[in-house]
């Protein structure tokens, strides 16, 4: 005579399948499978589609800029972040070494490429980060006059506005455009006039005169090689893939 455990049907645990919709296990047995191989990555998906969501909400509210600095400090707990930013801060120290004349106003750099990359793909903290030590790395690679921490300064807060401008944001013409004058406006046109006339004693607005020509000359070039490289970036999807990897 068997018992009413012996008729049951057996429990099979099964620690490496996959859930089917049913809750039926392969082979159609009942079971317990703790570890559903289709749930922990819709988790993943919900919740980068939660963090992407709020970075759509505006650029510069209070809640935007604290909640992309919370997702950009976040990052770097990964070290495939870590090594992200450690290629584009070699990146930038090396396009540093060139700059095009092409006239007596028109010189174009290439070193803020990277920081703005970095601020797109890793949150205004790495754009900021990649921007301070490229500059630091940059004075020792080749010192230009005396090293002055103002524009450590400046160049960390580039980077940070590049990231508070694109973090999580798709890159189109008008963003581009509106981000370069504004990191143009505050860093070119405000902050380093300032370093430059507490280290040489010039007035400030005589310094801000004898720039404006060459930023002004430069900006709607360095504003089209920005957006063809941010949009290079974009296309080949590599915001989604880095937000996967961290």
């Amino acid at each position: 005579m068997q018992s009413r455990f012996s008729r049951a049907a057996p429990i099979v645990f099964s620690f490496g399948a996959q859930c089917r919709p049913d809750g039926e296990l392969p082979g159609g047995q009942k079971g317990f499978a703790p570890r559903c191989g289709n749930r922990i990555p819709l988790l993943h998906t919900e919740e980068m589609a939660s963090d992407a969501a709020q970075l759509q909400k505006g650029v510069f509210s209070v809640k935007n800029i604290l909640n992309s600095i919370r997702l950009s400090a976040r990052n770097f707990n990964s070290i495939y972040a870590i090594a992200v930013c450690g290629m584009l801060l070699a990146l930038k120290i090396v396009l540093g070494l060139f700059t095009v004349d092409v006239s007596t106003l028109l010189k174009i750099g290439f070193s803020y490429l990277p920081v703005a990359a970095a601020g797109m793909l890793l949150g205004p903290l790495a754009g900021g980060a990649v921007g301070a030590l490229g500059d630091v790395l940059s004075y020792v690679v080749r010192p230009d006059g005396p090293y002055f921490p103002g524009f450590t300064v400046s160049a960390f807060l580039g980077g940070f506005l590049y990231g508070l401008m694109f973090y999580g944001k798709p890159v189109k013409p008008a963003r581009t455009f509106a981000a370069k004058a504004l990191v143009t406006a505050v860093v070119s046109f405000l902050l380093n006039p300032l370093w430059l006339s507490i280290l040489w004693g010039k007035a400030f607005w005589a310094i801000i005169s004898t720039r404006l020509a060459v930023n002004l000359a430069a900006f709607p070039v360095e504003a089209v090689l920005l957006l063809a490289v941010l949009k290079v970036l974009e296309r080949c999807r590599l915001p989604q893939l880095i937000r996967k990897k961290c």
